[in-house]
């Protein structure tokens, strides 16, 4: 039995009909390729940009954030009715207060960012001493309180503060040596004091004189 083949024209026409089936494939694969990397880099890009979008608004929230806090701890020193001056761990004034400012009738920008012994020489030559005295003692003993600044104005008037002080918790090594102190004036307390003081001492004299001379 003899085998027929197929003409010629068919053949070919079967092998083109089979390589343009195979092109046809390989091209829908690589479009398919071409269509998964585009959208995934897409996804990508969205993604980046997304969280670029919630950094910048991350960051934004945390610099609002810094901003009230800011403020906060501006009114706060602004309500005291305590002197409040903070030092760093090189003596320099970092923070001060309007009531502080206002004790010793300086202006703040006199005071910021000067050293508190210089600061301290200007208002009483014994208060350097005085300072260095407390500031062992807090930190040796974390914080101190009542400690007594005396000085004698021009006028020889004596005013008396008493301070409390403390070292601030460390954070950051920014934070190291920081000084926290509370000034409050207790000159007429202290002037009250010293009249009761004297007035039971006058009591006690005239009730041991009419003691004695009843006996």
């Amino acid at each position: 039995m003899s085998i027929v083949l197929p003409c010629k024209n068919f053949f070919f026409l079967y092998v083109f009909f089979v390589s343009f089936v195979f092109f046809v494939v390989k091209l829908s694969l690589a479009a398919a390729l071409l269509r998964y990397v585009i959208c995934y880099s897409f996804g990508i890009i969205v993604r980046i940009q997304r969280g670029a979008y919630m950094n910048e608004q991350n960051k934004k929230s945390k610099i609002e954030g810094a901003q009230q806090t800011i403020k906060f701890f501006e009114k706060l020193l602004r309500a005291s009715a305590d002197g409040i001056l903070i030092t760093d761990a090189t003596h320099n004034i970092m923070v001060v207060n309007e009531t502080f400012c206002n004790f010793f009738r300086r202006q703040r920008h006199e005071i910021i960012e000067t050293n508190i012994f210089s600061l301290l020489e200007q208002l009483y030559s014994e208060w350097p001493a005085r300072w260095t005295e407390m500031v062992n003692r807090v930190h040796s003993e974390t914080s101190c309180c009542n400690v007594e600044f005396k000085l004698i104005t021009q006028m020889r008037e004596m005013r008396c503060f008493s301070v409390n002080a403390s070292v601030l918790e460390q954070v950051a090594n920014e934070d190291a040596g920081v000084i926290v102190s509370i000034w409050r004036e207790v000159t007429e307390s202290k002037k009250t004091a010293e009249e009761l003081k004297t007035l039971n001492q006058y009591l006690e004299q005239r009730v041991a004189t009419r003691t004695a001379a009843l006996i």
